[in-house]
């Protein structure tokens, strides 16, 4: 085999060893990846709501109907859900950082009384690997809130604006308002995207 083909070879053979590399996720132990599961589901559907609550408060500003009540029950009805998935994630973002720690410090435990020292360094390991990644998913979790929770609000302000004035003519004053809001969106569900993405790289087993 000439220089040149070794040459190739060996250059393929190390794009597929960093390419093999890239995709490989990081594994997380049934007790921290139960609570990213419950997550991910939540935050899937989060995302579906926000886009259908969006979209029917545009359908209201760009076609308004001359009786807009039922596009208005529409947008209150997608609230619903919106707002109910919104506080199922806070529930478990909240549960899952008291459950994490808990469950870190038990392993922690359960590591201090191995005795062999190459055992607990494992060990020790795994636990720094584990604890790294969900210490991520967390910060993004925070981050999420800044853009998501104003964005929410803004929508809940305009539901209850529209609890008092259904009539296009009340819809037409409160346009640039929502306008402003609906331009929002696009960075909340990027929010929720860099979540859900950060999640689907982390391989879940679970009990």
């Amino acid at each position: 085999m000439n220089t040149v083909k070794k040459s190739l070879l060996l250059i393929l053979g190390v794009m597929l060893m960093i390419a093999g590399c890239a995709t490989q996720k990081a594994q997380l132990p049934p007790g921290t990846a139960t609570s990213l599961v419950n997550l991910r589901h939540s935050l899937a559907n989060g995302k579906l709501y926000l886009e259908r609550t969006s979209e029917t408060l545009r359908d209201l500003v760009k076609n308004p109907r001359l009786n807009t009540q039922r596009q208005i029950d529409l947008f209150n009805q997608e609230m619903v859900e919106l707002e109910r998935v919104a506080q199922e994630v806070r529930d478990i973002n909240l549960d899952m950082q008291t459950n994490t720690s808990n469950y870190f410090d038990s392993w922690n435990n359960e590591v201090a009384q191995i005795q062999n020292p190459e055992i607990t360094a494992a060990g020790q390991k795994r636990i720094e690997e584990s604890q790294k990644v969900m210490s991520e998913i967390l910060v993004k979790m925070e981050q999420a809130k800044s853009n998501i929770g104003p964005y929410i609000s803004d929508l809940r302000d305009i539901q209850r604006y529209l609890q008092k004035d259904q009539t296009a003519d009340g819809v037409m004053a409160l346009k640039p308002a929502i306008d402003k809001t609906l331009n929002r969106e696009n960075v909340a569900l990027q929010e929720l995207n860099q979540i859900i993405n950060a999640i689907d790289k982390i391989t879940l087993s679970v009990e």
